[in-house]
């Protein structure tokens, strides 16, 4: 596959820009084109150095966008998962970074009730209905672990620290935690590396695995498509997507396709590429 040139990828940024009316994230560039961040660091070194040359320093950048269009933007993932979403599926989703909303509701666990905060201050209670009835559930859900005594809440963690200790092997070394909370130290680079990383993912993404096999498809799941509502879907893992072509499978007998690299244009099936995800 030819690499970009300079030139392309300028061209790229500009256009972005100007659909977007901002100068994008570099998540959200990496959303809308096909420049990566290993294209930036080879070509320019960083995004800040891209945007330079591609004159855009002047113009108002993606990490100043208003508050309205951040909130809004949640909103629109939320009714669409309809449920509050989690970091990683916002990213996936969304159309911004979770950087600004970090920057100005705090950390993301409770972003949802600052949100909705900011939209009841706005007077948008009757147009946000269904969303404030997602927050409100998910808040039910969640209070029932911290919504408990202390005495409760502190002998779960003191049982599930001791379970942890009685795991420990006596004739082995100790080391710190991981540097990120990954079961997988590095990125893969083949197709079991995408149903591993997929495996330690699925929870957060609204998965269930019911069932793998070795033919096809991989995978049989339950996936979240309410706030007690699931659905069966069928998964296959490629590598990359394009390789459901060239290995011969039906569609017709598809859901969704999980990978790491999405690069099939016209793909009719759900992907999720777990590349972006992690970026």
């Amino acid at each position: 596959m030819k690499l970009m040139t300079r030139d392309e990828m300028i061209a790229a940024v500009k256009d972005c820009a100007a659909k977007l009316g901002h100068v994008p994230t570099r998540a959200r560039l990496g959303k809308m084109t096909t420049v990566t961040l290993g294209l930036i660091r080879k070509q320019f070194g960083t995004y800040r150095r891209l945007v330079e040359e591609s004159g855009l320093q002047g113009m108002r950048h993606g990490k100043k966008l208003a508050v309205e269009a951040l909130v809004q933007d949640w909103a629109r993932v939320a009714r669409k998962l309809n449920r509050v979403p989690t970091m990683r599926e916002y990213v996936h989703c969304g159309a911004y970074s979770e950087t600004p909303f970090r920057m100005r509701f705090g950390a993301w666990p409770r972003i949802h009730k600052a949100i909705q905060e900011f939209a009841e201050d706005k007077g948008w209670t009757a147009e946000w209905s269904d969303v404030i009835k997602l927050i409100e559930e998910h808040e039910k859900l969640t209070n029932k672990v911290y919504g408990m005594p202390k005495a409760q809440r502190e002998a779960m963690e003191s049982a599930a620290k001791a379970a942890l200790i009685s795991q420990v092997l006596p004739d082995r070394p100790l080391y710190g935690a991981p540097v990120r909370q990954w079961s997988l130290a590095h990125y893969p680079i083949n197709e079991l590396g995408v149903v591993f990383l997929f495996g330690t993912l699925a929870s957060e993404l609204g998965y269930v695995v019911t069932r793998l096999q070795s033919e096809f498809p991989d995978c049989e799941a339950m996936r979240q498509v309410g706030v007690n509502t699931w659905q069966r879907v069928r998964i296959e893992f490629e590598y990359e997507s394009s390789n459901f072509v060239k290995h011969g499978h039906d569609e017709k007998e598809c859901d969704v396709i999980v990978c790491w690299t999405h690069n099939w244009d016209e793909c009719p099936l759900e992907v999720v590429e777990l590349r972006r995800l992690l970026q």
